[in-house]
């Protein structure tokens, strides 16, 4: 496929196939082999970074030391990729933790970096793809994660933990307008805000109050008129994303207004990251949403100050 590029992704922006990843990674199936049998390139290139960026903090690890994409790093997303003096699940990281994080795992600033899933997480590698590109990082969400990459009969390896040079992460951009605070929210909700619609990821009983796992101190409930999603919708059983047209019916189904500025939430601003990928993929061509942001306290932050 050449050089990593733009082009590594042909169909939608961030999104990526394992298609695609694996024309970076291996040369063509060998003849006289066994069927499928793939080799890795000796020139993947050097820009080409691929993490493994599932939920689950250090339990992640285990299932990345079993079974990695070849050449993958492991992102420690949720204990390390995070700002840790809000008191809140997840918080947006300062400049100094993205520079920190990703330097002790060798990612430099023009890298074009792959981001993804182990089988059965869905949030880790949207978050990671929210903060990164927000960051000035050209980053891509493999489509359908491990889980689809396996399926697809690609080859894994065990992973191993990066103890490779560390790097000096420069020249990031600034993520504030990406993201909406707690006084927005509260202006949206007393109806002072006609311009804006609020999009709840999380499944339908932590909308509707029954979440049997709530944060600490948080009351039970949602934001007063906004609408509920659950990020389920966004995918298909493979674990790929639904594709545009789809997408646009999931849309116009609960009525949403491109033209409005469109705020993406959920428990604690990992599933709503889900919301924020997929409805920006396609800008400006399909879907011409004028304003996406995150909500990133989320529900942890709102039903605990409000």
């Amino acid at each position: 496929m050449g050089p990593v590029n733009s082009q590594v992704v042909k169909s939608r922006h961030s999104i990526v196939s394992t298609k695609e990843l694996a024309k970076q990674l291996f040369r063509d199936p060998v003849s006289g082999k066994a069927a499928g049998a793939y080799e890795l390139r000796k020139d993947v290139h050097p820009k080409l970074k691929i993490l493994d960026s599932s939920e689950g903090g250090a339990g992640c690890l285990g299932g990345f030391e079993k079974t990695a994409i070849p050449t993958a790093r492991l992102l420690n997303l949720q204990d390390n990729l995070k700002d840790t003096t809000t008191g809140l699940p997840n918080s947006f990281p300062t400049p100094e933790i993205v520079r920190d994080v990703l330097g002790e795992i060798g990612i430099e600033k023009d890298d074009k970096i792959v981001v993804y899933n182990q089988p059965g997480k869905f949030s880790g590698a949207t978050r990671a793809h929210f903060i990164l590109s927000r960051y000035g990082f050209d980053a891509w969400v493999l489509d359908g994660g491990l889980r689809k990459y396996m399926t697809d009969g690609y080859p894994t390896e065990e992973g191993k933990v990066y103890t490779g040079e560390k790097t000096n992460i420069k020249g990031l951009t600034d993520p504030r307008d990406s993201i909406a605070f707690f006084d927005e929210i509260k202006e949206f909700e007393q109806g002072k805000k006609k311009d804006m619609q609020v999009i709840d990821l999380r499944p339908a009983f932590g909308f509707n109050g029954e979440d049997p796992e709530p944060f600490q101190g948080c009351r039970q409930g949602s934001v007063k008129g906004s609408i509920n999603i659950e990020y389920k919708n966004f995918f298909n059983e493979d674990s790929t994303f639904i594709n545009t047209e789809q997408l646009k019916e999931l849309f116009m189904r609960y009525n949403l207004d491109t033209k409005k500025h469109t705020i993406f939430m959920c428990k604690t601003g990992m599933l709503a990251t889900i919301g924020a990928l997929v409805a920006g993929s396609d800008i400006p061509s399909k879907l011409p949403f004028e304003k996406i942001q995150l909500y990133d306290g989320s529900w942890s932050e709102y039903g605990s100050l409000n």
